[in-house]
């Protein structure tokens, strides 16, 4: 593999389509955390970028995915990735190793997304978020631990979302964000050791989470009257919580 260090804001940006990054190490090297924003920054007309089988190190958000309007990166994959942080997020910028905002029909799978913890600002932190009036994620099959030590250490940690923490209206598709995404799948993740939610679903209609595995964390929680999910044996030793006039079947979780 190619090694890649970089003191850059942003990596790689990318703003043509069908682009394909694969087999490289690249490693954020800034003194100061918040100078190492994206390894990958996919944006405007960059549609089908795929990330695949690369080890990404040490940057705030490490794959950060959003419009130009009016133009949309939909229909990405990300897959096989390694994304980690070696120390704690000395910064008060987002953390969350794949942020997408506002795009469709993304794919992230099989990646090992681990140890994103923020230790400045809100220091709350996501592994994976889509958000932003997208619609049609699917997060799939991904080894997600929000920190592989000391899971009681400062700040809160969320495994995978569809919504996040919300989106400015500015930045949302739809210039609204009344539904932060629609037709989204969590499936088949195994999410360990977060000291908040492992399945965050927070203004996110006709959302799927099917045949997840939580361990050692709160388990799973749907938020506001726009969400809406159907869950499908999951396995978890945290709870299943709706509230605030979210919507929930839950046949067969446990």
């Amino acid at each position: 593999m190619a090694v890649i260090e970089s003191t850059a804001s942003e990596g790689f940006i990318v703003q043509a389509p069908y682009w394909v990054f694969e087999n490289l190490v690249i490693r954020g090297v800034c003194p100061v955390h918040s100078n190492c924003e994206h390894a990958f920054h996919v944006v405007g007309s960059a549609k089908g970028t795929v990330i695949r089988n690369n080890r990404i190190e040490d940057f705030n958000a490490h794959i950060k995915v959003n419009g130009l309007k009016p133009r949309w990166p939909d229909f990405g994959l990300i897959q096989f990735n390694t994304l980690t942080n070696n120390s704690p997020r000395r910064t008060g910028h987002p953390v969350t190793p794949i942020d997408i905002v506002a795009a469709d029909q993304w794919q992230v799978l099989d990646n090992h997304i681990y140890d994103f913890i923020k230790g400045d600002g809100n220091r709350i932190s996501y592994g994976v978020f889509m958000k932003g009036a997208g619609r049609g994620g699917l997060i799939a099959r991904n080894l997600v631990i929000c920190t592989t030590q000391n899971v009681s250490q400062p700040g809160l940690r969320v495994g995978v979302s569809l919504g996040g923490g919300g989106t400015d209206k500015g930045s949302c598709r739809d210039a609204k964000c009344i539904t932060e995404h629609s037709h989204g799948t969590i499936s088949g993740n195994v999410i360990a050791h977060c000291n908040d939610f492992g399945i965050y679903i927070n203004q996110a209609n006709q959302s799927r989470i099917e045949h997840n595995k939580l361990i050692n964390t709160y388990g799973i929680d749907i938020r506001y009257p726009t969400s809406s999910a159907i869950l499908l044996d999951n396995q978890h030793d945290g709870m299943i919580r709706a509230r605030d006039g979210a919507s929930l079947i839950a046949p067969s979780s446990h």
